[in-house]
């Protein structure tokens, strides 16, 4: 599954704003601001995008396949 990202500004002089709405005061420290994909993120004079991926595999393994998969990370585990 996926995870939430976030952000927080921690009391910062120029703040920290997401598309155009800036998260806290001035030095105040703000609470966290959950993140989307698109989210345009603004800190001081620099500015960026906020993007996601996810790598899905070509085809899903079949049980077999996963079961042997399975089986060769815990030999390798053993010998490490």
């Amino acid at each position: 599954g996926g995870g939430t990202y976030s952000i927080r500004d921690l009391g910062s002089l120029n703040g920290t704003i997401i598309n155009g709405k800036r998260i806290s005061a001035e030095k105040e420290k703000s609470s966290w601001a959950n993140l989307s994909g698109g989210d345009q993120i603004l800190l001081g004079k620099t500015q960026f995008a906020v993007f996601f991926s996810v790598k899905l595999p070509d085809k899903p393994l079949s049980h077999e396949e996963h079961e042997k998969k399975k089986r060769r990370g815990e030999r390798k585990a053993r010998r490490e």
